[in-house]
């Protein structure tokens, strides 16, 4: 049997990439009964962006992990005592051991583990790992001694292991702000060791440098006397601008979210097969110049009643930013004069603190992130961009990854089109030609393109009505 790769892919608390992006099912809120669906966040986007094969023909095999508090019913109604499982974190030992029963389940002498999460994903997928670092993969046979081997360890009590328990390296766990205990200070799982588990090759935490709600600490990695990269030059812990979801992924806006996500990408692109086209082209439509975004305050954006419990903090005020910690390039580009200042830190407050001679700790950027600088804010779709056809729109929502095909009700041949400043490919028939644009369609009537031919295909302009004779020839995909 040949080696693969084994991805898991750990989203953070309230996060389901198959809930449909920032829309309030009715009944509103958690609250309410309803459940809210948050935009994509990196784990999910990352996860979409991995090849079905490594670059030497390896299988690779994604396993994507909803978080806590996205239990729904399929009317995409939250289930019942959803938020107390949400704010309780009791269901995370849960997502463990599905998430290790996966790698258990389907690993062979050979294949290669990726862990990757955000918010409590990323507190999942550092459990997990720990504990595969600790205990190794059970034989399928074996899996029901998961919980007892888990109190064992719990309990400070060595845990009894059985016979045939594979040891094993994990390549790679990469984390976007890792955060175990939301909405309750009270760590459910016990297990505090934050040191950097020797089973794992590549360890990657990208940090949010504005969150400011306390009750969202960071777990950082505890950092060895020499550093990470004494660990080798592909373990990195570094602090980005931005709040919480401006890292991991979650606002609407999400330009911040995507250096983050391109910084990851391009540490594991050595080793894991991702369009990163595809990755690079996810990005935020019309972007602000690269890293000058405005943060989020996120504690300030809190409705009065949820300010109480939560608790202003900024990362400083806990200690948790060291004078000699890292730090993404893009913080020295970050703005400095905010729109909501409050409780939030800036480059100028850490030099406030730790003095004026004081210069932030920046790696160079990887290939790809200087590849993403280049291309930042542009628009453009290459040929070998791979088309979703979908036959029926769901409530006239059409997904920005997909567009109808085939011929319409009234008779109208649907073509493969594209527009100049969207990203997306759309439609055209005799009529006009239209592209997906956030939640609706555009018609495009000055100009767009149709793409014809079988190898190599071609994009070709059409002025006004489409009309086959301005294809010169050319053979339209439909």
């Amino acid at each position: 049997m040949h080696p693969k790769m084994l991805l898991v892919f750990c989203d953070g608390t309230g996060n389901d990439s198959n809930l449909t992006d920032g829309i309030t099912a009715p009944g509103g809120g958690l609250g309410g009964g309803g459940l809210m669906r948050p935009f994509a966040t990196n784990v999910l986007r990352l996860s979409r962006a991995v090849k079905n094969t490594t670059s030497d023909g390896r299988l690779q095999i994604v396993f994507y992990q909803s978080g806590v508090g996205t239990e729904a019913d399929f009317g995409e109604n939250a289930v019942n005592h959803t938020l107390g499982i949400q704010a309780m974190g009791a269901a995370v030992v849960y997502k463990i051991r599905d998430a290790y029963a996966f790698i258990a389940q389907n690993f062979n002498e050979g294949d290669e583990i990726c862990i990757f999460g955000f918010s409590r994903g990323a507190y999942t997928a550092r459990k997990l790992s720990g504990f595969i670092d600790k205990i190794g993969l059970l034989e399928i046979e074996n899996l029901g001694y998961f919980f007892e081997i888990w109190r064992q360890l719990v309990d400070g009590e060595k845990p009894n292991i059985p016979r045939g328990t594979r040891k094993t390296n994990i390549k790679c766990v990469g984390v976007w702000d890792t955060v175990g205990s939301t909405f309750n200070a009270i760590n459910t799982l016990r297990i505090k060791d934050t040191n950097l588990p020797a089973s794992i090759d590549v360890a990657l935490h990208a940090l949010s440098l504005q969150e400011n709600r306390a009750k969202l600490l960071p777990t950082l990695w505890t950092v060895p006397l020499l550093g990470l990269a004494s660990r080798g030059p592909n373990s990195k812990q570094l602090w980005f601008p931005g709040a919480h979801s401006d890292v991991g992924g979650g606002y609407e806006r999400h330009e911040l979210a995507d250096i983050a996500l391109f910084w990851m990408a391009g540490e594991i692109s050595s080793f894991i097969n991702i369009d990163l086209d595809f990755l690079r082209q996810s990005g935020q439509k019309r972007p602000e110049p690269w890293a000058t975004s405005q943060p989020h305050n996120a504690y300030e954006n809190l409705k009065r009643a949820e300010k109480w419990p939560m608790i202003e903090k900024t990362r400083l005020e806990s200690g948790q930013i060291a004078r000699d910690a890292q730090f993404h390039r893009s913080v020295l580009a970050a703005p400095t004069k905010l729109d909501i200042p409050k409780y939030m830190i800036t480059l100028n407050t850490l030099k406030g603190k730790f003095g004026s001679n004081w210069e932030p700790d920046c790696p160079d950027l990887n290939l790809f992130e200087e590849h993403c600088i280049e291309e930042w804010g542009k628009a453009h779709i290459g040929d070998q961009y791979t088309c979703q056809f979908q036959a029926e729109a769901y409530s006239n929502f059409i997904p920005e990854n997909a567009i109808k095909g085939g011929v319409e009700n009234n008779g109208s041949v649907l073509y493969v089109a594209r527009a100049p400043y969207a990203v997306h490919p759309g439609k055209a028939s005799s009529k006009s030609g239209s592209i997906p644009w956030g939640y609706a369609e555009i018609y495009m009537k000055r100009g767009y393109e149709i793409l014809t031919g079988t190898t190599p295909l071609k994009w070709v302009k059409v002025i006004g009505r489409f009309d086959m004779a301005q294809l010169k020839g050319a053979i339209p995909i439909r």
